[in-house]
Protein backbone atom coordinates (compact mmCIF):
# COMPACT_ATOMS: atom_id res chain seq x y z
CA UNK A 1 0.00 0.00 0.00
CA UNK A 2 1.32 3.45 -0.91
CA UNK A 3 2.19 6.10 1.66
CA UNK A 4 -0.70 8.24 0.38
CA UNK A 5 -3.18 5.39 0.94
CA UNK A 6 -1.88 4.76 4.45
CA UNK A 7 -2.34 8.43 5.37
CA UNK A 8 -5.81 8.51 3.82
CA UNK A 9 -6.96 5.41 5.72
CA UNK A 10 -5.58 6.81 8.98
CA UNK A 11 -7.48 10.07 8.48
CA UNK A 12 -10.74 8.30 7.61
CA UNK A 13 -10.52 5.94 10.55
CA UNK A 14 -9.54 8.50 13.16
CA UNK A 15 -10.97 11.72 11.74
CA UNK A 16 -14.10 10.71 9.80
CA UNK A 17 -15.00 14.25 8.76
CA UNK A 18 -11.76 14.43 6.77
CA UNK A 19 -13.73 12.53 4.15
CA UNK A 20 -15.75 15.69 3.49
CA UNK A 21 -12.57 17.45 2.41
CA UNK A 22 -11.41 14.51 0.29
CA UNK A 23 -14.79 14.32 -1.45
CA UNK A 24 -14.64 18.02 -2.25
CA UNK A 25 -11.14 17.70 -3.72
CA UNK A 26 -12.20 14.80 -5.95
CA UNK A 27 -15.33 16.69 -6.99
CA UNK A 28 -13.45 19.77 -8.15
CA UNK A 29 -11.07 17.64 -10.20
CA UNK A 30 -13.92 15.94 -12.05
CA UNK A 31 -16.54 18.68 -12.28
CA UNK A 32 -15.32 21.85 -13.90
CA UNK A 33 -16.04 23.67 -17.15
CA UNK A 34 -13.06 22.09 -18.92
CA UNK A 35 -14.07 18.52 -18.11
CA UNK A 36 -17.73 19.17 -18.85
CA UNK A 37 -16.77 20.41 -22.29
CA UNK A 38 -14.76 17.22 -22.82
CA UNK A 39 -17.85 15.21 -21.86
CA UNK A 40 -19.92 17.03 -24.48
CA UNK A 41 -17.38 16.18 -27.15
CA UNK A 42 -17.33 12.59 -25.93
CA UNK A 43 -21.11 12.37 -26.39
CA UNK A 44 -20.67 13.61 -29.97
CA UNK A 45 -18.05 10.90 -30.59
CA UNK A 46 -20.29 8.21 -29.10
CA UNK A 47 -23.26 9.20 -31.25
CA UNK A 48 -21.09 9.33 -34.34
CA UNK A 49 -19.92 5.80 -33.49
CA UNK A 50 -23.52 4.60 -33.16
CA UNK A 51 -24.37 6.19 -36.52
CA UNK A 52 -21.41 4.67 -38.34
CA UNK A 53 -20.64 1.38 -36.60
CA UNK A 54 -22.95 -1.54 -36.02
CA UNK A 55 -23.16 -2.94 -32.48
CA UNK A 56 -22.08 -6.38 -33.67
CA UNK A 57 -19.00 -4.90 -35.33
CA UNK A 58 -17.78 -3.20 -32.16
CA UNK A 59 -18.60 -6.24 -30.04
CA UNK A 60 -16.18 -8.31 -32.09
CA UNK A 61 -13.35 -6.23 -30.68
CA UNK A 62 -13.90 -7.56 -27.17
CA UNK A 63 -10.94 -9.61 -25.99
CA UNK A 64 -11.69 -13.32 -25.89
CA UNK A 65 -8.50 -14.21 -24.06
CA UNK A 66 -8.42 -14.87 -20.32
CA UNK A 67 -7.52 -11.48 -18.90
CA UNK A 68 -6.11 -10.41 -15.58
CA UNK A 69 -8.81 -10.02 -12.95
CA UNK A 70 -10.32 -6.59 -12.40
CA UNK A 71 -9.48 -4.74 -9.18
CA UNK A 72 -13.23 -4.96 -8.44
CA UNK A 73 -14.89 -8.15 -7.24
CA UNK A 74 -18.06 -9.27 -5.50
CA UNK A 75 -18.44 -11.07 -2.21
CA UNK A 76 -21.97 -12.36 -1.77
CA UNK A 77 -22.60 -12.05 1.97
CA UNK A 78 -26.22 -13.03 1.29
CA UNK A 79 -28.37 -13.92 -1.70
CA UNK A 80 -31.68 -12.86 -0.20
CA UNK A 81 -33.70 -9.69 -0.63
CA UNK A 82 -36.45 -8.00 1.35
CA UNK A 83 -38.32 -6.95 -1.82
CA UNK A 84 -38.88 -8.36 -5.32
CA UNK A 85 -38.21 -5.68 -7.93
CA UNK A 86 -39.85 -6.17 -11.32
CA UNK A 87 -36.60 -5.86 -13.32
CA UNK A 88 -34.69 -8.24 -11.00
CA UNK A 89 -37.30 -10.75 -9.76
CA UNK A 90 -35.01 -12.28 -7.18
CA UNK A 91 -37.88 -14.63 -6.33
CA UNK A 92 -37.01 -16.52 -9.53
CA UNK A 93 -33.54 -17.44 -8.29
CA UNK A 94 -33.31 -21.21 -7.89
CA UNK A 95 -29.85 -21.25 -6.35
CA UNK A 96 -29.73 -22.38 -2.72
CA UNK A 97 -30.27 -19.63 -0.16
CA UNK A 98 -27.84 -19.44 2.74
CA UNK A 99 -25.78 -17.38 5.16
CA UNK A 100 -22.09 -16.81 4.67
CA UNK A 101 -19.75 -17.97 7.43
CA UNK A 102 -16.99 -15.87 8.93
CA UNK A 103 -14.35 -18.31 7.69
CA UNK A 104 -15.79 -18.11 4.17
CA UNK A 105 -15.53 -14.31 4.19
CA UNK A 106 -11.88 -14.66 5.19
CA UNK A 107 -11.18 -17.33 2.61
CA UNK A 108 -12.74 -15.46 -0.31
CA UNK A 109 -11.14 -12.13 0.57
CA UNK A 110 -7.74 -13.80 0.76
CA UNK A 111 -8.30 -15.34 -2.69
CA UNK A 112 -9.37 -11.97 -4.06
CA UNK A 113 -6.43 -10.17 -2.49
CA UNK A 114 -3.99 -12.42 -4.33
CA UNK A 115 -5.71 -11.45 -7.59
CA UNK A 116 -5.16 -7.75 -6.95
CA UNK A 117 -8.71 -6.92 -5.90
CA UNK A 118 -8.98 -3.63 -4.02
CA UNK A 119 -12.72 -2.91 -3.95
CA UNK A 120 -15.39 -5.47 -3.07
CA UNK A 121 -19.09 -5.20 -3.85
CA UNK A 122 -21.10 -6.87 -1.11
CA UNK A 123 -24.08 -8.10 -3.09
CA UNK A 124 -25.14 -10.07 -6.13
CA UNK A 125 -28.81 -11.16 -6.23
CA UNK A 126 -30.16 -9.59 -3.08
CA UNK A 127 -29.62 -6.72 -0.68
CA UNK A 128 -26.54 -6.64 1.59
CA UNK A 129 -28.47 -5.00 4.43
CA UNK A 130 -30.43 -8.25 4.78
CA UNK A 131 -27.23 -9.89 6.00
CA UNK A 132 -26.14 -10.25 9.62
CA UNK A 133 -22.54 -10.38 8.39
CA UNK A 134 -22.17 -6.81 7.20
CA UNK A 135 -19.99 -5.71 10.13
CA UNK A 136 -17.90 -8.86 10.01
CA UNK A 137 -17.28 -8.20 6.32
CA UNK A 138 -16.17 -4.65 7.10
CA UNK A 139 -13.85 -5.92 9.85
CA UNK A 140 -12.16 -8.38 7.53
CA UNK A 141 -11.92 -5.87 4.68
CA UNK A 142 -10.24 -3.40 7.03
CA UNK A 143 -7.71 -6.06 8.08
CA UNK A 144 -6.73 -6.46 4.42
CA UNK A 145 -6.80 -2.75 3.53
CA UNK A 146 -9.63 -3.38 1.07
CA UNK A 147 -12.70 -1.22 0.42
CA UNK A 148 -16.39 -2.05 0.21
CA UNK A 149 -19.09 -0.89 -2.18
CA UNK A 150 -22.67 -0.95 -0.92
CA UNK A 151 -25.71 -0.79 -3.21
CA UNK A 152 -28.99 -1.18 -1.39
CA UNK A 153 -32.70 -0.45 -1.63
CA UNK A 154 -32.11 1.36 1.66
CA UNK A 155 -35.18 0.06 3.46
CA UNK A 156 -33.10 -1.62 6.19
CA UNK A 157 -30.50 1.10 6.68
CA UNK A 158 -31.68 1.89 10.20
CA UNK A 159 -30.51 -1.45 11.58
CA UNK A 160 -26.95 -0.88 10.28
CA UNK A 161 -26.49 2.85 10.81
CA UNK A 162 -23.94 2.44 13.64
CA UNK A 163 -21.93 -0.05 11.60
CA UNK A 164 -21.53 2.43 8.75
CA UNK A 165 -20.34 5.07 11.21
CA UNK A 166 -17.65 2.75 12.60
CA UNK A 167 -16.18 1.74 9.24
CA UNK A 168 -15.96 4.92 7.18
CA UNK A 169 -12.42 3.96 6.18
CA UNK A 170 -13.83 0.76 4.65
CA UNK A 171 -17.09 2.02 3.14
CA UNK A 172 -17.45 5.74 2.55
CA UNK A 173 -20.29 5.66 0.01
CA UNK A 174 -23.79 4.22 0.32
CA UNK A 175 -25.80 3.95 -2.89
CA UNK A 176 -29.59 3.86 -2.76
CA UNK A 177 -31.42 2.16 -5.64
CA UNK A 178 -34.70 4.06 -6.17
CA UNK A 179 -36.84 3.75 -9.28
CA UNK A 180 -39.69 6.19 -8.82
CA UNK A 181 -40.52 9.70 -7.70
CA UNK A 182 -43.98 8.82 -6.45
CA UNK A 183 -45.33 6.25 -4.04
CA UNK A 184 -47.34 4.60 -6.81
CA UNK A 185 -44.45 4.15 -9.24
CA UNK A 186 -41.89 3.24 -6.59
CA UNK A 187 -44.05 0.58 -4.93
CA UNK A 188 -45.01 -0.90 -8.30
CA UNK A 189 -41.42 -1.35 -9.50
CA UNK A 190 -39.87 -2.07 -6.09
CA UNK A 191 -42.50 -4.66 -5.25
CA UNK A 192 -42.79 -5.06 -1.49
CA UNK A 193 -41.00 -1.79 -0.79
CA UNK A 194 -42.64 0.91 1.30
CA UNK A 195 -42.34 4.51 0.16
CA UNK A 196 -42.62 5.97 3.66
CA UNK A 197 -39.93 3.63 4.99
CA UNK A 198 -37.62 4.61 2.13
CA UNK A 199 -37.99 8.32 2.88
CA UNK A 200 -37.41 7.73 6.60
CA UNK A 201 -34.14 5.96 5.86
CA UNK A 202 -33.01 8.63 3.42
CA UNK A 203 -33.61 11.27 6.10
CA UNK A 204 -31.69 9.14 8.59
CA UNK A 205 -28.76 8.77 6.19
CA UNK A 206 -28.62 12.50 5.56
CA UNK A 207 -28.75 13.25 9.28
CA UNK A 208 -26.34 10.60 10.56
CA UNK A 209 -24.00 9.69 7.69
CA UNK A 210 -23.60 12.77 5.48
CA UNK A 211 -22.08 14.96 8.25
CA UNK A 212 -19.34 12.35 8.68
CA UNK A 213 -18.41 12.52 5.03
CA UNK A 214 -20.11 9.31 3.94
CA UNK A 215 -21.25 10.08 0.43
CA UNK A 216 -24.83 9.22 -0.36
CA UNK A 217 -25.64 8.41 -3.96
CA UNK A 218 -28.91 7.51 -5.65
CA UNK A 219 -29.34 5.42 -8.80
CA UNK A 220 -32.39 5.18 -11.03
CA UNK A 221 -32.94 2.33 -13.48
CA UNK A 222 -34.83 4.05 -16.30
CA UNK A 223 -37.73 2.35 -18.07
CA UNK A 224 -41.06 3.24 -19.65
CA UNK A 225 -42.54 2.88 -16.18
CA UNK A 226 -40.65 5.81 -14.70
CA UNK A 227 -39.07 7.93 -17.47
CA UNK A 228 -41.91 10.45 -17.15
CA UNK A 229 -40.89 11.10 -13.52
CA UNK A 230 -37.23 11.96 -14.06
CA UNK A 231 -37.65 15.70 -13.54
CA UNK A 232 -39.66 15.17 -10.38
CA UNK A 233 -37.14 12.54 -9.26
CA UNK A 234 -34.24 14.98 -9.58
CA UNK A 235 -36.06 17.69 -7.65
CA UNK A 236 -37.30 15.34 -4.94
CA UNK A 237 -34.06 13.49 -4.17
CA UNK A 238 -31.48 16.24 -4.78
CA UNK A 239 -31.96 17.42 -1.20
CA UNK A 240 -30.43 14.20 0.11
CA UNK A 241 -27.27 14.56 -1.99
CA UNK A 242 -24.28 16.81 -1.45
CA UNK A 243 -23.49 17.11 -5.16
CA UNK A 244 -26.42 15.92 -7.33
CA UNK A 245 -24.42 16.09 -10.58
CA UNK A 246 -21.93 13.64 -9.06
CA UNK A 247 -24.13 11.66 -6.71
CA UNK A 248 -27.04 10.86 -9.00
CA UNK A 249 -26.60 7.91 -11.33
CA UNK A 250 -28.98 7.07 -14.15
CA UNK A 251 -28.77 3.74 -15.91
CA UNK A 252 -30.72 1.82 -18.53
CA UNK A 253 -32.58 -1.37 -17.67
CA UNK A 254 -31.06 -4.62 -18.89
CA UNK A 255 -32.40 -8.16 -18.93
CA UNK A 256 -31.19 -9.14 -15.47
CA UNK A 257 -34.15 -11.34 -14.56
CA UNK A 258 -34.49 -14.89 -15.95
CA UNK A 259 -37.95 -13.77 -17.10
CA UNK A 260 -37.51 -10.99 -19.67
CA UNK A 261 -41.21 -10.09 -19.88
CA UNK A 262 -40.92 -6.84 -17.95
CA UNK A 263 -37.71 -5.89 -19.76
CA UNK A 264 -39.32 -6.34 -23.17
CA UNK A 265 -42.41 -4.38 -22.18
CA UNK A 266 -40.60 -1.45 -20.55
CA UNK A 267 -37.37 -1.20 -22.54
CA UNK A 268 -37.05 2.33 -23.95
CA UNK A 269 -34.66 1.37 -26.75
CA UNK A 270 -35.92 -1.88 -28.36
CA UNK A 271 -34.35 -1.12 -31.76
CA UNK A 272 -30.96 -0.70 -30.09
CA UNK A 273 -31.17 -3.86 -27.96
CA UNK A 274 -29.08 -6.92 -28.78
CA UNK A 275 -28.03 -10.29 -27.42
CA UNK A 276 -25.04 -9.61 -25.19
CA UNK A 277 -22.32 -10.62 -27.61
CA UNK A 278 -18.75 -11.32 -26.48
CA UNK A 279 -19.57 -10.59 -22.85
CA UNK A 280 -16.38 -9.80 -20.95
CA UNK A 281 -17.72 -11.54 -17.84
CA UNK A 282 -17.32 -14.89 -19.56
CA UNK A 283 -13.54 -14.35 -19.46
CA UNK A 284 -13.56 -14.25 -15.68
CA UNK A 285 -12.24 -10.70 -15.58
CA UNK A 286 -14.64 -9.84 -12.74
CA UNK A 287 -14.86 -12.27 -9.83
CA UNK A 288 -18.08 -13.24 -8.05
CA UNK A 289 -17.69 -15.18 -4.82
CA UNK A 290 -20.91 -16.81 -3.64
CA UNK A 291 -21.82 -17.27 0.04
CA UNK A 292 -20.89 -20.97 -0.21
CA UNK A 293 -17.39 -20.16 -1.56
CA UNK A 294 -18.27 -21.03 -5.16
CA UNK A 295 -16.73 -18.77 -7.80
CA UNK A 296 -19.14 -17.53 -10.48
CA UNK A 297 -18.64 -15.62 -13.70
CA UNK A 298 -21.69 -13.38 -13.45
CA UNK A 299 -23.97 -11.38 -11.16
CA UNK A 300 -26.86 -12.80 -13.21
CA UNK A 301 -26.21 -16.32 -11.92
CA UNK A 302 -29.69 -17.11 -10.64
CA UNK A 303 -29.29 -20.89 -10.86
CA UNK A 304 -25.58 -21.52 -10.30
CA UNK A 305 -24.94 -22.63 -13.88
CA UNK A 306 -22.11 -20.12 -14.21
CA UNK A 307 -20.22 -21.30 -11.13
CA UNK A 308 -16.81 -22.52 -12.26
CA UNK A 309 -15.13 -23.76 -9.10
CA UNK A 310 -14.84 -23.83 -5.33
CA UNK A 311 -12.64 -21.22 -3.68
CA UNK A 312 -12.39 -23.35 -0.53
CA UNK A 313 -10.46 -25.91 -2.58
CA UNK A 314 -8.64 -23.94 -5.25
CA UNK A 315 -7.25 -20.50 -6.01
CA UNK A 316 -8.75 -18.30 -8.70
CA UNK A 317 -5.82 -19.09 -10.97
CA UNK A 318 -6.29 -22.83 -10.49
CA UNK A 319 -10.03 -22.61 -11.12
CA UNK A 320 -9.45 -20.74 -14.38
CA UNK A 321 -7.21 -23.58 -15.56
CA UNK A 322 -9.91 -26.21 -15.00
CA UNK A 323 -12.16 -27.85 -17.57
CA UNK A 324 -15.40 -26.26 -16.29
CA UNK A 325 -14.20 -22.75 -17.08
CA UNK A 326 -12.80 -23.77 -20.46
CA UNK A 327 -16.02 -25.59 -21.37
CA UNK A 328 -18.26 -22.62 -20.53
CA UNK A 329 -16.12 -20.26 -22.60
CA UNK A 330 -16.04 -22.68 -25.53
CA UNK A 331 -19.83 -23.12 -25.47
CA UNK A 332 -20.39 -19.39 -25.16
CA UNK A 333 -18.18 -18.42 -28.09
CA UNK A 334 -19.71 -21.22 -30.18
CA UNK A 335 -23.19 -19.78 -29.46
CA UNK A 336 -24.12 -23.07 -27.83
CA UNK A 337 -26.42 -21.89 -25.05
CA UNK A 338 -28.11 -25.21 -24.28
CA UNK A 339 -26.17 -25.45 -21.02
CA UNK A 340 -25.99 -21.67 -20.61
CA UNK A 341 -29.63 -20.55 -20.77
CA UNK A 342 -28.95 -17.36 -18.84
CA UNK A 343 -26.37 -16.30 -21.41
CA UNK A 344 -28.62 -17.20 -24.31
CA UNK A 345 -31.41 -15.05 -22.87
CA UNK A 346 -29.22 -12.08 -21.90
CA UNK A 347 -29.91 -8.85 -23.79
CA UNK A 348 -28.35 -5.44 -23.47
CA UNK A 349 -29.07 -1.97 -24.78
CA UNK A 350 -26.11 -0.83 -26.88
CA UNK A 351 -23.56 0.07 -24.17
CA UNK A 352 -22.60 3.20 -26.11
CA UNK A 353 -26.07 4.56 -25.34
CA UNK A 354 -25.61 3.81 -21.67
CA UNK A 355 -22.34 5.76 -21.64
CA UNK A 356 -23.91 8.68 -23.53
CA UNK A 357 -26.81 8.74 -21.05
CA UNK A 358 -24.42 8.71 -18.09
CA UNK A 359 -22.49 11.68 -19.45
CA UNK A 360 -25.66 13.53 -20.43
CA UNK A 361 -27.06 13.52 -16.91
CA UNK A 362 -23.76 14.66 -15.40
CA UNK A 363 -23.61 17.59 -17.80
CA UNK A 364 -27.27 18.50 -17.40
CA UNK A 365 -27.17 18.49 -13.62
CA UNK A 366 -23.92 20.46 -13.55
CA UNK A 367 -25.10 23.18 -15.93
CA UNK A 368 -28.76 23.43 -14.97
CA UNK A 369 -29.23 23.36 -11.22
CA UNK A 370 -32.57 23.78 -9.44
CA UNK A 371 -34.72 23.88 -12.58
CA UNK A 372 -38.39 22.92 -12.81
CA UNK A 373 -39.11 19.25 -13.38
CA UNK A 374 -40.65 20.04 -16.79
CA UNK A 375 -37.33 21.54 -17.93
CA UNK A 376 -35.42 18.34 -17.11
CA UNK A 377 -38.14 16.19 -18.66
CA UNK A 378 -37.95 18.10 -21.93
CA UNK A 379 -34.18 17.74 -22.16
CA UNK A 380 -34.32 14.03 -21.34
CA UNK A 381 -37.13 13.30 -23.81
CA UNK A 382 -35.24 15.06 -26.60
CA UNK A 383 -31.97 13.31 -25.82
CA UNK A 384 -33.54 9.86 -25.55
CA UNK A 385 -35.40 10.35 -28.82
CA UNK A 386 -32.04 10.44 -30.62
CA UNK A 387 -31.63 6.72 -29.95
CA UNK A 388 -35.29 5.82 -30.38
CA UNK A 389 -35.70 7.10 -33.94
CA UNK A 390 -33.18 6.65 -36.73
CA UNK A 391 -34.23 9.96 -38.26
CA UNK A 392 -33.20 11.82 -35.10
CA UNK A 393 -29.95 9.87 -34.88
CA UNK A 394 -29.00 10.65 -38.47
CA UNK A 395 -29.87 14.33 -38.07
CA UNK A 396 -27.84 14.74 -34.90
CA UNK A 397 -24.93 17.15 -35.30
CA UNK A 398 -23.70 18.18 -31.85
CA UNK A 399 -24.64 18.24 -28.21
CA UNK A 400 -24.58 22.04 -28.13
CA UNK A 401 -26.98 22.30 -31.07
CA UNK A 402 -29.31 19.81 -29.40
CA UNK A 403 -29.45 21.83 -26.17
CA UNK A 404 -29.96 25.11 -28.01
CA UNK A 405 -32.85 23.60 -29.94
CA UNK A 406 -34.52 22.43 -26.73
CA UNK A 407 -33.99 25.71 -24.87
CA UNK A 408 -35.39 27.72 -27.74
Amino acid sequence: MSYKSVVKNFLLKNFPKSNLLLNEIYYKKAFNIKNIQKNKLEIDKIIESIKSKNFYDISKNFNKEIEKSSDYATLEINNTCNIDCLMCKTSLASRQKGKIRDETISLILDRFKVEGVKIVNLHTIGDPLMSTKLEESFIQLRQRNMKANIATNGLLLKRHIDTFKKYIDVCNTVRFSIDGATKETYEKIRSGGKWDVLLENLKLAKKELSPLGIRLSIIMCISKDNVHEIGKYINLFSKYLLRPERDFEFTIMNSLSPDNTYFKEMNLFPTKTYPKMNCHYINGTTLYGHFNAKLSLCCRDYDGSLEIGDLSKNSVKEIKSMDKFKKIRKEYYSNNFKNLPQCGDCFVVDPRILEAVRLFFKIMLFEYKNRESSFYDKLVDTFFSIFQYDKNLNNYESYSQLINTVKN
